[in-house]
C-alpha cells in the first residue's frame, strides 16, 4: 500500500496594511500598497504580482499569444526623462502601448505597428512616482505590464 500526503495552500496577501470583514452574508477584504504590476504564466501555473486573488476554483493559465516569442523590455528603470521600450515577436499584430498612473488613470494610449522593435515614451511631462506600462494587443487582449518609476 502506498500512501501520499500533500499540503494546499491558501492565497494570502503581503500588504502594508489590510483587513477582512463579513457579516455571514456579505464580506470585503482589502489592502494598501502595491497595485497590479504583472501577470506570468507558463500554461501551468500562474503568478499575478502586487494585488489581491480570488479563491480560483482551478488554475487559471495566463492566455496564449499569436506569437509565443513576444517579449518586451522597458529601460531605463528608474527614469528621469524617455523610457525606451525594445519589442521582438511582434512582426504579425499591432499593439497598443498604455500609460497609467499609480491609481489607473490612463495618461497615453500609442498604437504600435506590427513589426515595430522601439518604442519612447517621454517622461519628463509626468510627475516623479510609480506608473504602469501596458502592452496589449489591439483586440485588447493584455500581453504585459511594466511598472516604472518615475525620478526627479
Amino acid at each position: 500500500m502506498v500512501t501520499f500526503f500533500s499540503q494546499s495552500i491558501s492565497p494570502d496577501v503581503v500588504a502594508s496594511a489590510g483587513d477582512y470583514f463579513t457579516n455571514g452574508t456579505v464580506s470585503i477584504s482589502w489592502t494598501l500598497g502595491e497595485v497590479a504590476t504583472e501577470t506570468i504564466g507558463n500554461g501551468t501555473y500562474t503568478l499575478t504580482q502586487g494585488f489581491q486573488q480570488p479563491n480560483y476554483d482551478g488554475v487559471q493559465a495566463v492566455p496564449k499569444y499569436l506569437n509565443p516569442k513576444f517579449e518586451v523590455t522597458l529601460y531605463p528603470n528608474p527614469a528621469t526623462d524617455l523610457v525606451s521600450l525594445t519589442i521582438k515577436g511582434n512582426e504579425d499584430f499591432d499593439l497598443l502601448v498604455n500609460l497609467y498612473d499609480a491609481i489607473g488613470r490612463e495618461l497615453l494610449t500609442s498604437k504600435v505597428v506590427a513589426g515595430v522593435t522601439e518604442k519612447s515614451i517621454d517622461m519628463s511631462v509626468y510627475r516623479p512616482g510609480i506608473y504602469f506600462v501596458k502592452i496589449s494587443q489591439t483586440n485588447g487582449e493584455g500581453l504585459k505590464t511594466i511598472q516604472v518609476a518615475k525620478v526627479r
